[in-house]
């Protein structure tokens, strides 16, 4: 039996902070129901292979996109703020109470950005896995909610819900264990990393993506930990984990051969930078939700930022996604990762009448960011129209989809850097 003990401590414990960041690997009660709406042809966008499209594993960030690139300008009537004081920021689109409201109108404004060129990225969608380098491989039926699916080895892995299953070239299942919520993956794109999850006790797993390359594998169990989810890997090969404990959550830095060391004063953690060796996270016992950059090394906070939520940097590490507002924190943004400083941001909310997904924003390169969205609008009950935005640090805005129905869950990130 699954052992949910652990993964409701730490639930339980973020909701007493504010509501849980999309981008972060601590979404452990997020819901991805499948796809039901009919699949429609993709855009091939211009230069690109037919199926380069969203995001997910195998392939590393850092070598699919070295860089943000030109796509066109963004349409005049929906376009993300600018963080800096000195210009005037544009105004949300007219009518956005109304789209709230209005599941037609929400959609048209949808539909209206203008559409861009398919992601560059892997991701999972409609009940394929996707891949950049154009190849499409059916996935497993799915029982309860597809987390996690991404190509390892000769075939591939895919995390429903808490069950892990490994499966072969030909599509069979060689291994299933009950996991935390996620799985992780270097910047190298060589190794991933997850928690399984067995008689009450959680044990960090390190095992190399390729066969034909060898990469050592381990595993960290810390006295006391019941469950964890990875948040990323560190530039010395360690992984930093949420866990929860017998003493409660926290965040542990787990390296090959040591006892894991817990990140004190941090409750939270919402990425890690391989690159400069910095951690995203959120202070234990701060009143005002503040997000907060801390040097792994020297465990000296670098900067705090009051009402926010950080996410997962960029592969260059010089940016981290950053969230806030209420409810599903509608507010998007990419930050500066030395400063903190707003560098660009985005409310769907406001501008589309549109949530973005439970873990549902990804990096696509150093400056640009993929975000699902679907319409606010409307029941549970029903299908609810959604894309995959792209934004970037010029202030460039466009869909990097169709608009699809019953888009809610439909478009799935994997393991990400």
């Amino acid at each position: 039996m699954n052992d949910i003990s652990g993964e409701r401590r730490l639930r339980d414990a973020l909701e007493d902070r504010s509501d849980v960041m999309s981008d972060s690997v601590l979404d452990l009660g997020a819901v991805h129901q499948q796809a039901t709406g009919i699949r429609r042809r993709r855009r091939i966008g211009t230069g690109l292979t037919a199926a380069a499209v969203v995001a997910v594993i195998a392939v590393p960030l850092a070598l699919v996109l070295p860089g943000g690139d030109d796509r066109g300008a963004p349409p005049p009537a929906v376009q993300p703020t600018s963080g800096s004081t000195s210009g005037t920021p544009t105004p949300p689109s007219p009518g956005s109470a109304a789209l709230l409201k209005d599941a037609a109108a929400a959609e048209a404004a949808i539909e209206a950005v203008e559409r861009g060129e398919d992601p560059y990225i892997e991701h999972s969608h409609d009940g394929e896995l996707m891949g950049s380098d154009g190849s499409y491989t059916q996935l497993p039926a799915v029982e309860t909610n597809l987390e996690v699916a991404g190509r390892f080895r000769d075939g591939m892995l895919v995390l429903d819900d808490t069950t892990l299953t490994e499966y072969d070239s030909e599509g069979m299942a060689t291994r299933t264990l009950t996991a935390g919520g996620t799985v992780a993956i270097n910047a190298e794109g060589s190794q991933m990393a997850w928690f399984e999850i067995r008689d009450g006790r959680g044990t960090l797993v390190v095992e190399s993506v390729d066969p034909g390359v060898t990469i050592p594998e381990w595993t960290s169990a810390a006295a006391g930990v019941t469950y964890g989810e990875p948040v990323g890997f560190t530039s010395d090969g360690g992984v930093v984990a949420q866990v929860a404990t017998t003493d409660g959550p926290g965040v542990q830095v787990f390296r090959e051969g040591r006892e894991p060391q817990p990140v004190e004063g941090i409750l939270t953690a919402g990425g890690v930078d391989p690159v400069n060796g910095r951690l995203a996270g959120h202070p234990a016992g701060n009143e005002d939700a503040a997000a907060a950059m801390l040097d792994l090394v020297t465990g000296e906070v670098l900067w705090e930022k009051a009402g926010w939520r950080l996410g997962r940097f960029s592969p260059d590490g010089n940016h981290v996604i950053g969230l806030r507002g209420a409810g599903n924190l509608p507010t998007v943004a990419i930050l500066d990762a030395a400063t903190g400083e707003v560098v660009r941001e985005i409310e769907p909310r406001k501008q589309l009448g549109a949530d973005h997904t439970s873990n549902g924003i990804a990096w696509e390169g150093n400056d640009t960011v993929l975000i699902v969205v679907h319409v606010v609008a409307g029941t549970d009950a029903e299908d609810h129209a959604g894309t995959v935005l792209r934004f970037d640090t010029s202030g460039k805005l466009e869909r990097a989809a169709d608009v699809e129905d019953g888009a809610r869950g439909s478009w799935v990130f994997g393991p990400r850097p």
